[in-house]
């Protein structure tokens, strides 16, 4: 019993935590936006790559962060799906709990496959991200 109690805390932290990384959807749309700006201004003295200059976004610092953020949400889906997965073949048929479990698989490989590809672009990978967001807001918001 002390097990159930301690996985349903999990659970709900792990929840809580998600629901965390959901709210930071529009920081991440606002930082595509200011990609997607930059990009559109042509640069005669200086290619693209390079965002050290002005006021603008640094590009690497925006990887890091995606690369990060990615990470971090990887762990707790799959950390959520570890406790929803045995939760399941118990004798509770939880169909909240289903339901969720089946999301969070799905947005997981979706994470690993965009994760996996190395040639997709900085605002391509926020559009991805932002999409997943969006996708575990709408499936997972009951644990």
């Amino acid at each position: 019993m002390s097990s159930q109690n301690s996985n349903v805390g999990k659970l709900k932290t792990l929840s809580g935590a998600l629901d965390i990384m959901v709210r930071t959807k529009h920081a991440f749309q606002l930082i595509r936006k200011e990609l997607v700006e930059e990009l559109g201004q042509p640069k005669s003295e200086e290619p693209t790559p390079v965002a050290d200059a002005a006021p603008g976004l640094n590009r690497e610092e925006v990887l890091k962060l995606l690369s990060i953020f990615e990470s971090r949400l990887a762990f707790l889906l799959l950390q959520s799906i570890k406790l929803l997965s045995p939760a399941k073949k118990k004798t509770n048929n939880n169909v909240e709990e289903d339901v969720a479990l089946k999301t969070n698989k799905h947005i997981y490989s979706q994470l690993l496959r965009a994760t996996a590809n190395k040639n997709t672009s900085l605002p391509e990978r926020i559009d991805v991200l932002v999409h997943l967001l969006d996708q575990l807001a709408q499936g997972s918001s009951v644990q």
